[in-house]
């Protein structure tokens, strides 16, 4: 397969941190925290110690509901910081993703590429909102209609109660799942995809031309080496970023103040790998 030139700098990136399997970090070092409890675990499998992996797992899990719970004793439902501060959460919010979002601290990564890019668009669309974390608290912030796809009745669900308790309703629609042809009639200027469904992004970009999709931004979290297909399905239509996976400042997060290193860590943890979002920003009309 012939990879357009723009494409290959972005795909040798790619290929080097996939291959990296970095080290179970210390509990006083925070800056890798949530790679390097995934990487623990991932190590403890390449020694084939199955039964040690799901300790492991279970440990971390069991200790990050424990602080889920002496955390939402204190901030009731309300996210603590970040970009969506204030925003209330609809109770029954579960997994490893609940703590980070009542912190503030969920897919920090993000947080300062939508806060730039967000205001410029005339509607967001969010394929695989759960529970509406992006769909609500973007409404909520920035007063954009914001479309939300899911294939769970839960979440869609979940997504709506949330909308009505943080008075955004009327910006809000769910819809369940988003086929290429609606994908398709929604990529228009003006448009912002935010795209989350867990490693199935991939397929569905291949059942599209990407021609059909040059007018309309994507932000994508890819799974797995999905981020190679992508970034060679986009090249040619937009301009491509990596966003990689980072550290948590506990700086910016006064609510862990008073708790101990490893329970920072703990509850910052959201179980993510070491592949990237991708931020495709539209070339059409510049």
């Amino acid at each position: 397969m012939t990879f357009p030139d723009a494409a290959a700098p972005l795909r040798a990136e790619i290929e080097t941190a996939l291959d990296l399997v970095p080290l179970l970090i210390s509990a006083g070092d925070l800056r890798r925290i949530n790679i390097g409890l995934r990487a623990g675990a991932a190590a403890l499998a390449d020694d084939g110690l199955a039964p040690s992996i799901r300790l492991f797992q279970g440990m971390v899990s069991a200790h990050h509901h424990m602080l889920h719970e002496s955390l939402q004793a204190v901030l009731g439902n309300r996210v603590a910081h970040g970009l969506f501060a204030g925003m209330e959460l609809a109770p029954g919010m579960v997994g490893s993703a609940s703590l980070p979002r009542l912190i503030g601290s969920y897919e920090d990564e993000l947080q300062p590429l939508l806060a730039a890019i967000v205001p410029s668009h005339a509607r967001v669309v969010d394929i695989g909102a759960a529970e509406g974390w992006y769909v609500v608290g973007l409404a909520r912030r920035f007063g954009v209609p914001v479309l939300g796809f899911d294939i769970e009745a839960i979440a869609r669900e979940m997504t709506l109660r949330n909308a009505r308790t943080n008075g955004v309703a009327e910006l809000v629609a769910v819809e369940g799942e988003c086929a290429p042809a609606r994908l398709r009639a929604l990529a228009e200027p003006g448009t912002l995809f935010i795209i989350d469904i867990e490693g199935a992004e991939a397929a569905l970009f291949a059942a599209v031309e990407p021609t059909d999709l040059a007018a309309a931004d994507f932000v994508i979290e890819t799974h797995g080496r999905s981020a190679l297909a992508l970034v060679d399905r986009f090249a040619t239509t937009h301009d491509v970023t990596l966003i990689w996976p980072s550290g948590r400042s506990i700086a910016s997060y006064p609510v862990l103040r008073r708790l101990s290193e490893i329970d920072r860590a703990v509850a910052l943890w959201e179980g993510r790998g070491n592949e990237p979002w991708i931020h495709c920003a539209s070339r059409h009309e510049r």
